[in-house]
């Protein structure tokens, strides 16, 4: 489908990829990963990020924890060798 992202293709959102969702939510409210932190939910925010097939709300969510992260973290979490000229993910 010309005009398509891969995410908004209704073929390409499937059940395996709500799964794969809520699999991600669970981990990221049980402080399963290496941020050591938790993320809190009510239900309905935890459906709406769920639901969300194009994973856009879940993508602003991963970049709330990385932030609330770094704000703990020596030097925001960058590296000191970092090029000042290049982009960073902090966390990668």
């Amino acid at each position: 489908m010309i005009g398509f992202d891969k995410s908004e293709d209704p073929s390409k959102q499937t059940v395996d990829r709500l799964i794969a969702r809520k699999d991600l939510i669970k981990a990221l409210e049980q402080g399963r990963t290496h941020l050591s932190l938790r993320l809190k939910l009510t239900n309905a925010l935890r459906d709406v990020l769920s639901a969300d097939a194009r994973g856009d709300l879940l993508d602003a969510e991963l970049c709330l924890m990385q932030a609330a992260w770094a704000s703990g973290q020596p030097n925001y979490g960058l590296p000191a060798e970092m090029d000042p000229l290049e982009g960073w993910i902090i966390s990668a």
